[in-house]
């Protein structure tokens, strides 16, 4: 579940919360003042009754009974009262049907009752009204407040939604802009930092900003590092190489030494392979992708690499062959850093010359806006759980238990993997059709403007 979407439940469960509480609330104290107010005009009215039975003229037994009463809307029963005994009735103008007072109604009927004194005599009074209009006004009352509240919470989830996201909208543009990073150029820095409101927003940028500097740093000296120990190995590797050769060209030279000087030859070679490899995966991670430099055909970068690997193929006893799907008559596949482009096709044909028995095929095609390059050999491929692993830097594929046996360092395909991430491309390794090993890559093709 998104973050906005939380944070929106969130805030519709604590609005509608606060204001389903706030109308409750609101109704049961405006009922209450209703009641009040209601109950204490009741009194008020009963004893305005109470007072006009009591000027009304007495017949000898004192207060007469008098039910013409001034209020129509109260009914009203008084007593006279000696201690907790009652005496006599003196006024009352309940009507029967309502029986006695105290068995009301009182969902209906508001009753209430108290004493009063009158020239030494204590008198019980006994009131009640009808709540017809005081429950049509709270019935009211209610459904307006509840259509409120039903109005408010169903306007509450957009409106939680749209602050959701106006809030969260900078954080979910500094994701994407995250997203976009490539180790290869860590030059990028977010354009909100080191403003002048210091939000928590600002404070984020900030620490991604001085964390992309650290990186970048970091990087470039380890990239300068292994660019320069690489650059310092190669001239000793060079001029050992050339004392061997040299020594081998002697004539006097015994069998023993001979052989020792071909395999320490051999491995100064492999050495010398392996640090102008280092050298060219420094240089692919030093520097940013797409260089201003001007867009190149593929298909003449293709044709140049067949070139130079087609004498090597034919030593080696293999065939080797370049195709492709025909272009569109307005379509030209262009690609821009030529120099990434033919590094990463050089090093899967020299990986797939040095294991196929007798094939190499290179193919390429356009798919949309891509430029799709695929090397395939007969070899003996790559087991599919571990075509992940022999991407690797320093993992050969005779490590990977196929029985091959493999010169090379394992720097091949990282070198391929770099430069393709460095051109926004992509690798895959799967299976070719003579059962080998297909390394295809997916390269985005450069529009001229």
């Amino acid at each position: 579940m998104k973050l906005q979407t939380k944070f929106t439940l969130g805030l519709f469960l604590i609005i509608s919360s606060a204001i389903s509480l706030f109308s409750f609330a609101l109704y049961y104290q405006v009922k209450s003042s209703v009641m009040g107010n209601a109950e204490k005009h009741l009194r008020e009215e009963m004893d305005h009754e109470f007072n006009h039975v009591w000027l009304h003229p007495r017949d000898p037994r004192g207060l007469s009974r008098h039910a013409d009463v001034h209020h129509k809307g109260i009914f009203l029963k008084v007593t006279e009262r000696v201690g907790v005994v009652e005496k006599a009735m003196v006024f009352d103008t309940f009507p029967p049907w309502l029986g006695m007072p105290r068995d009301l109604d009182r969902s209906r009927y508001l009753f209430t009752s108290y004493e009063k004194q009158r020239e030494g005599k204590y008198y019980r009074l006994e009131g009640a009204t009808d709540l017809k209009n005081v429950q049509q006004f709270l019935r009211v009352l209610g459904g307006m407040l509840a259509s409120g509240c039903l109005l408010v919470v169903g306007l509450t989830g957009p409106a939680s939604y749209y602050l959701a996201g106006w809030g969260f909208r900078p954080f979910r543009r500094l994701a994407e802009e995250t997203g976009r990073l490539q180790a290869s150029d860590l030059s990028f820095r977010f354009p909100d930092g080191n403003r002048t409101s210091r939000d928590e927003y600002v404070m984020l940028v900030d620490s991604f900003n001085h964390l992309l500097e650290r990186l970048d740093t970091a990087f470039g000296d380890l990239n300068l590092f292994a660019a320069k120990a690489s650059h310092e190995l190669k001239t000793p590797v060079a001029a050992m190489m050339a004392q061997i050769e040299k020594l081998l060209r002697r004539k006097d030279l015994d069998d023993d030494v001979r052989v020792t000087l071909g395999k320490m030859l051999a491995q100064g070679a492999r050495l010398s392979r392996t640090t102008e490899q280092l050298l060219s995966l420094a240089h692919i991670d030093s520097r940013a992708a797409y260089l201003a430099l001007p867009p190149q055909d593929a298909t003449q970068i293709l044709k140049t690499l067949m070139e130079t690997y087609s004498p090597i193929a034919q030593q080696r006893g293999h065939a080797i062959e370049l195709t492709s799907e025909p272009l569109r008559s307005t379509e030209t596949a262009l690609v821009g850093d030529s120099d990434l482009v033919a590094t990463s096709v050089s090093n899967l044909v020299d990986n797939a010359l040095k294991f196929a028995k007798s094939k190499v095929n290179l193919h390429y095609r356009t798919e949309s806006n891509w430029l799709v390059i695929e090397v395939e050999d007969d070899g003996p491929g790559i087991p599919e759980a571990r075509r992940e692993e022999v991407i690797a830097p320093f993992t050969r594929a005779a490590d990977l238990g196929n029985g091959q046996k493999n010169p090379g360092s394992g720097l091949g395909l990282a070198i391929v993997k770099a430069a393709t991430v460095s051109l926004k491309g992509r690798l895959t390794l799967g299976r070719s059709k003579w059962g080998g090993l297909l390394a295809r890559l997916s390269l985005p093709m450069v529009h001229q403007t």
